[in-house]
């Protein structure tokens, strides 16, 4: 439910925490100024929307206006940014979820040659549903064929990337505050520090047990 990633208190006390050890700390000899806040901006954006499949534009465009303000918002613990970017998505995800299906099941002529970025996300935003529309079936139609590439026949290259979209799916729709708290706490650590990343408390207590794991 929408109530599950409403921010609490403790939330915000925790990102005004953060942002006081790492001013404490000189984290990586990088102030935490609006450079960190235009590339937390970005980086945020591609952790929710890594292909850009979901984001358009227009979705990008509303957002902009906190893309020099996130560095002055954590240390307040103000957290409507990482709140907005993710409602967004997951609205865009649940309407874009039958065409998606509907561009798995369609037919494609694999022996035309065309050209997908490799880097997705270095791609444009797409401007326009036909754009966002393109990017769909550009996506799907290489992600079957890698899957036929491998002795896969097309009906079960279907089924498999059928099967792995709706996974990714339910786990979105599963994330709960705590894990977007840490995903964007994280994120603005990886700026700071590509070495470094924020533990929510249930995930230092897998780690730490992982690693104890590890060692016996």
């Amino acid at each position: 439910s929408a109530d599950e990633r409403v921010f609490t208190p403790v939330d915000a006390a925790t990102t005004r925490r953060v942002a006081q050890l790492i001013a404490a700390r000189h984290w990586a000899q990088q102030p935490n100024d609006d450079a960190v806040s235009a590339e937390l901006f970005d980086d945020f954006l591609s952790v929710w929307d890594p292909q850009r499949l979901y984001l358009t534009l227009a979705d990008v465009d509303e957002l902009t206006s906190s893309r020099l303000l996130l560095d002055d918002q954590i240390k307040a613990g103000e957290l409507q940014f990482p709140q907005r970017v993710f409602a967004q998505v997951l609205s865009r995800c649940r309407t874009s979820q039958a065409m998606a299906l509907a561009v798995i099941d369609a037919e494609h002529d694999f022996s035309v040659v065309e050209q997908v970025r490799k880097d997705t996300t270095e791609r444009p935003w797409a401007a326009t549903p036909a754009q966002l529309q393109e990017y769909w079936r550009k996506t799907i139609k290489q992600e079957l064929l890698e899957q036929m590439l491998t002795g896969e026949s097309l009906e079960r290259a279907r089924v498999i990337v059928k099967r792995r979209y709706q996974t990714s799916w339910n786990l979105l729709a599963q994330t709960d505050r705590s894990e977007l708290l840490e995903s964007f706490l994280s994120t603005m650590m990886r700026c700071l520090d590509p070495h470094s990343r924020y533990f929510s408390p249930r995930q230092e207590d897998e780690y730490q047990v992982a690693m104890s794991l590890r060692l016996t």
